[in-house]
């Protein structure tokens, strides 16, 4: 099992709302497994769950972080993949997926994603 590094990746993100509270989910997709933490800054907000970003007005300028460890667990394919949304209310900006094909089962891709609020 080898830990293989996705490309650092920057993104940016410009609510739609001034009023609306943002919050950021991560899907791990194609059946595979993995945890992840979500920060805003240095702060810790959440861990492989939803977190509440806060408004508009308080994310310009900041950045949100995602780190993610995925692991190829599926025999049909070696491929990985991690999407990033976020929500205000019912309007989504999604992020790609993040894909990345692994050499062999069982590897693991840690992904570092920043999402800058401008």
């Amino acid at each position: 099992m080898a830990l293989i590094s996705y490309p650092p990746t920057e993104e940016q993100f410009l609510p739609v709302t001034d009023d609306t509270e943002i919050i950021c989910t991560v899907f791990i997709g194609n059946g595979q497994s993995g945890s992840y933490t979500i920060l805003l800054g240095d702060q810790l907000l959440g861990v492989n769950q939803p977190a509440r970003l806060g408004k508009k007005a308080a994310l310009i300028g900041k950045t949100t972080h995602v780190i993610a460890q995925v692991t190829d667990v599926l025999q049909e394919t070696n491929w990985v993949s991690l999407t990033i949304s976020m929500w205000e209310g019912a309007s989504e900006t999604r992020f790609r997926p993040y894909n990345i094909e692994v050499p062999n089962q069982n590897d693991e891709v840690e992904f570092i994603i920043q999402i800058h609020h401008s």
